[in-house]
Order: C-alpha cells, then sequence, then structure tokens
C-alpha cells in the first residue's frame, strides 16, 4: 500500500483541533457527513463528539454511534488505509477505556492502541513512561497535580503503565502494557510497530514535537504497510500525524478577523481552577498594558464569566 492514512479524529471537547488547520471539523455525524470528511482532500478531519461532557453511559452510545456510521462510511468511500484517533486531554482526564473501547468494538480489529498525551504547547510531556505537567517551571507528575483531583475523571498515577492499569480495573495490567522509549522513539521504532497484534496497549514517550514528528512519521509508514493503529492522544500526536502546511494566514494578520466589529462573549469553565483563573488573568494583564485604544474597547466590550463546575 502507498497512500496516505486517513486520519480520523473523534474529539470528547472542542479544543482537539487547536494545533492544526486547513480541514474539517464536523459537528455531526450521520453518514453523508462522514463521507464528506472522508473525501476532503486535508489528510485529517475531525468529528466533534463533546463526550468529555457526557456520563460514562452516554459517551458509550453516541462513540458507538459515531463509530457505526464512520464503518459504513469508509465502506462507501472505499478507503482501505486510515488511523483512528480519540483525541482528549493532555492531563488525562476523560472516558479511557470506554472510548477507546467503543471504537475498536465497531471498527477494529486493530494492532494495537497507543496512549500519547503529551501537549507541548501547554507543558505537558512524558519521560520515561511517567507524564508531566510543568507548574511553576518545574516538571510535576500529573497525579500531583489538581488535574488528578478531578471531580469526574481524577486518578492516582503518573506512570502511564500503572495508570493504564487503574483506569480499565486491572483489565490491561501495568506490566502487560508495551512502553515506547525516547531512545527509542529517537532512533526508530518501525520495526517493533510493524510486531504489534491483538490491540496491544502502548504507552509512548515525548519531550518535544520533533520526538513525535519521528514516531509520527514511523507509524504513518506501518500504516501504509497495512498495520491498523488506533491513538488516545493530547493535540500535539495530530500536527504530527497531519503533516499540514504551514498556517496560510500569519499570527499577528489574525487581529483583522473580526465579525463587524462587533462585541464577544467568552464563557471559560473547567472541573478545575486553573484554565478559567488563567484566562481571567491574562485578560487583567492585557486591560493594564493596554496602550491602544481598540485593545481597551475590545476588553471593556468583553463580557468574561467562568463558570465552576
Amino acid at each position: 500500500m502507498t497512500t496516505r492514512p486517513k486520519i480520523i479524529v473523534l474529539d470528547d471537547d472542542p479544543t482537539g483541533s487547536q494545533t492544526v488547520h486547513s480541514c474539517l471539523l464536523l459537528m455531526q455525524w450521520d453518514v453523508e457527513t462522514l463521507r464528506m470528511g472522508l473525501a476532503h482532500d486535508a489528510p485529517i478531519f475531525f468529528v466533534l463528539t463533546n463526550t468529555r461532557a457526557l456520563t460514562p453511559e452516554q459517551a458509550a452510545v453516541v462513540t458507538t454511534e459515531v463509530c457505526h456510521n464512520l464503518k459504513q462510511a469508509i465502506a462507501l468511500e472505499g478507503i482501505q488505509d486510515f488511523l483512528v484517533v480519540s483525541r482528549s486531554d493532555s492531563t488525562l482526564r476523560g472516558h479511557y477505556p470506554i472510548e477507546t473501547d467503543a471504537i475498536a468494538q465497531e471498527i477494529g480489529p486493530f494492532d494495537a492502541h497507543f496512549l500519547v498525551p503529551a501537549f507541548f504547547e501547554g507543558g505537558r510531556t512524558t519521560r520515561d513512561s511517567v507524564h508531566y505537567l510543568k507548574v511553576n517551571g518545574i516538571d510535576t507528575p500529573v497525579h500531583e497535580t489538581e488535574f488528578a483531583q478531578d471531580s469526574v475523571f481524577g486518578y492516582r498515577h503518573s506512570y502511564l503503565p500503572d495508570y493504564v492499569e487503574e483506569k480499565t480495573q486491572g483489565q490491561i495490567r501495568s506490566s502487560q502494557v508495551e512502553r515506547f522509549l525516547l531512545m527509542e522513539i529517537r532512533s526508530g521504532v518501525g520495526d517493533r510497530l510493524m510486531n504489534l497484534y491483538n490491540n496491544q496497549c502502548c504507552v509512548v514517550d515525548a519531550e518535544t514535537q520533533d520526538d513525535l514528528n519521528r514516531f509520527a512519521a514511523d507509524v504513518l509508514r506501518a500504516a501504509s504497510a497495512g498495520k491498523r493503529f488506533l491513538f488516545r492522544s493530547a493535540a500535539s500526536l495530530l500536527t504530527a500525524l497531519a503533516r499540514l502546511p504551514e498556517q496560510p494566514i500569519a499570527s499577528e494578520a489574525m487581529a483583522q478577523y473580526v465579525r463587524s466589529g462587533k462585541p464577544g462573549a467568552v464563557i471559560v469553565g473547567s472541573h478545575v481552577k486553573k484554565p478559567p483563573s488563567s484566562y481571567i488573568g491574562c485578560c487583567n494583564n492585557l486591560a493594564r498594558s493596554a496602550s491602544k485604544l481598540r485593545w481597551r474597547n475590545c476588553l471593556k466590550n468583553l463580557a468574561i464569566r467562568a463558570l465552576p463546575c
């Protein structure tokens, strides 16, 4: 097989597409809409399931429905090579393994599924299978942060094989998890990927975007050779898999894209304190440092409301 695999992303909240551009974000998942995503020129497309806002039972139902329709769409479009990504939180919150199990049940079998939670833009890295969050400049195991105390998705482990055992309630033991470490990723893991079978659970290190670029290149080669993989990842892996060109609109030109000059509303909500408080702090800093009238007017008209969850 020589074609590039289509990357299909089931996104559990609206932030998963923040590291890519020029691709489709689908808000519904009937067969015809999914066919449009599969037929689009971009190598990647997103289906916004928003399951992180749902109960475990609802998340399973929605994911199953999406994949049932996706299976039909894939057949109708004649797609042979594809990768499926269950995009979720870089601090390990979300409905794992409920969503990956539903995906595997509907459109499997897969040779392996990979946990790849690194998100470099947010200071999240994985080293020696331990997932870290940078707090005040210090890499801190995520189980020691407030995210692990989430009222819905709490957990006790930063060492990813132990996290898998915890979340699967022992169905996958820590000792059964394959670990892809930094030295291996940087030297190439193509042969190892070709020897994965039976939906083997794997966890992946990454400290830089280049680490994931190397890993993704090996994954894409293996997928083109017939391997079928499923991923549970944060957003940085999507950048590596998609290999999109540079953003066509420069960052400094983004300010001109304002709808008729009208004020906007930003609603921030989280199960933890950090995101809303960080956003409000950012806006306060802008207000203090604003030297241009248009910034002051923008901030004056911006409605900011942090919603506790």
